[in-house]
């Protein structure tokens, strides 16, 4: 029997002229009898010549393929023969000045140029990556290239090759601390995170860069720090100082970093819950899971967190509800604030009271199983919704998604279909109603309505 690989060369080569692209990309993968073949064609010989390099793995080819790349003015020509060179491994250590080369040709502006362009910068890295750790010497000179582009990408393929010189993470360490360019900072800060040596050294460089011009920097420094799990004092200090950042990202990555030492839960949790007052939505938001995710440790932050909830701020409720059970699940003060807020004259506030109580499980089920007479549709839907996932019990619940799906809004309408999908075959009775719905509204309500219909099990 034919083994597959002289099969799919057979394959290949029967392949008519329009294909031969492909087929070039492919026989590298086979073997020199592809290659050949593709000689006797006549089509693209150098293309050829450059799969046909990196398969046998000479010195004669590795000086032929220098050659073609310094002639060849085609980016597609020069992507396979930076590859070819690469496939070579170590053999090809005399190609190292020419790879890192390749990093200065810059972008050309046109779209189809870039694209090509960016297959051959990043082949270059790849090349060099495989040639391996022989290649960390001249990739360590590049780092101090006048031009920034070249640093860049040698810190890139530094980063990414195995195992890591000790040379490695002092460049890195270097260039954090002193390169004149801020995307090569940022770079070396992900650098340092990603070679995994979490020493001293490394967490103060990395404490320091929360101090630089740069959020991208900023941002590198904390995910770094994420990663390595640095719990130095000095580390934790910085990072919480890194919570009054100007800029959200970075407030909210400094909380998650302090929210990951768990040393440090205890200390700063009031500090991140300050967070809780910020003008975002999303972010106030992002703070309150962030605090349940720190748990009992964040004991601090009970006080903040049912202030959001008492401060009607509708868009936390149901994440600083379960934030609150997450740190304390005996916490009685939440069940008191939510039912204050499902009594609330206004609707809104009404229906995200619904949608705490929900969070809470069996505490709630009294208060959901009251809203589901109130007077608004929105409030009755949120209640009946989260009674169909916390009770086996959907007499009541039901025919009130039934109701809301004849609601005048939106986001009333496609929650109740999507809680009577999630009620199964116990509201076959709103299959009626919900195939009305196939002909009206966007294709996003037809989905949900559709998902429904098959949940239910009628279509």
């Amino acid at each position: 029997m034919r083994s597959s690989s002289v099969m799919a060369v057979m394959a290949i080569m029967s392949l008519g002229t329009a294909e031969l692209p492909a087929a070039r990309y492919a026989v590298a993968e086979f073997g020199p009898a592809a290659c050949t073949h593709e000689l006797r064609k006549g089509q693209d010989t150098a293309s050829a010549n450059c799969d046909l390099s990196g398969l046998n793995r000479s010195a004669g080819d590795l000086t032929s393929l220098l050659k073609q790349l310094e002639k060849s003015t085609d980016e597609s020509a020069r992507g396979r023969v930076v590859d070819a060179i690469g496939r070579m491994g170590p053999r090809a250590m005399a190609a190292v000045p020419k790879l890192i080369g390749e990093f200065r040709r810059g972008i050309p502006a046109t779209v189809i140029g870039w694209e090509v362009n960016y297959l051959v910068e990043g082949g270059a890295a790849l090349a060099l990556s495989r040639i391996g750790p022989g290649a960390q010497a001249e990739l360590l000179q590049g780092l101090n290239s006048s031009e920034a582009s070249i640093r860049l990408r040698c810190l890139v393929t530094l980063t990414e090759m195995k195992p890591v010189d000790h040379r490695v993470e002092q460049a890195l360490r270097s260039r954090v601390r002193n390169d004149s360019d801020g995307e090569v900072r940022a770079i070396a800060c992900r650098g340092l995170g990603r070679i995994g040596h979490p020493n001293e050294e490394v967490s103060a460089t990395l404490a320091e860069a929360l101090g630089d011009k740069e959020v991208r920097v900023r941002m590198h420094a904390l995910g770094s720090l994420q990663r390595l799990g640095a719990q130095t004092e000095e580390v934790v200090a910085a990072v919480a100082i890194a919570l009054q950042d100007n800029t959200s990202s970075v407030r909210l990555e400094a909380a998650r970093t302090l929210g990951g030492i768990r040393p440090a839960r205890r200390q700063h949790a009031s500090d991140v819950a300050k967070l809780l007052k910020a003008d975002r939505v999303w972010e106030r938001i992002a703070v309150a899971c962030i605090l349940g995710e720190m748990g009992p440790e964040a004991g601090a932050a009970l006080g903040p967190l049912l202030d959001s909830i008492r401060s009607h701020d509708i868009y936390v409720v149901r994440e600083a509800t379960v934030a609150i059970r997450r740190i304390d699940p005996a916490n009685d003060e939440v069940v008191r604030a939510l039912l204050e807020l499902a009594d609330h004259s206004d609707p809104t506030v009404r229906c995200a009271g619904a949608s705490g109580l929900g969070a809470l499980g069996a505490d709630g089920l009294s208060g959901l199983r009251r809203a589901l007479q109130d007077a608004d549709a929105d409030v009755r839907v949120t209640a009946a919704s989260a009674l169909i996932r916390l009770s086996d019990n959907r007499q009541d619940t039901v025919p009130v998604l039934v109701t809301g799906l004849e609601d005048g809004r939106r986001h009333v309408r496609y929650a109740a279909a999507v809680a009577l999908g999630e009620a199964g075959p116990e509201a076959r009775t709103a299959v009626p109603m919900l195939r009305s719905l196939l002909h009206v509204g966007d294709e996003g309500m037809k989905s949900a309505v559709n998902k429904a219909l098959l949940q239910i099990g009628r279509q």
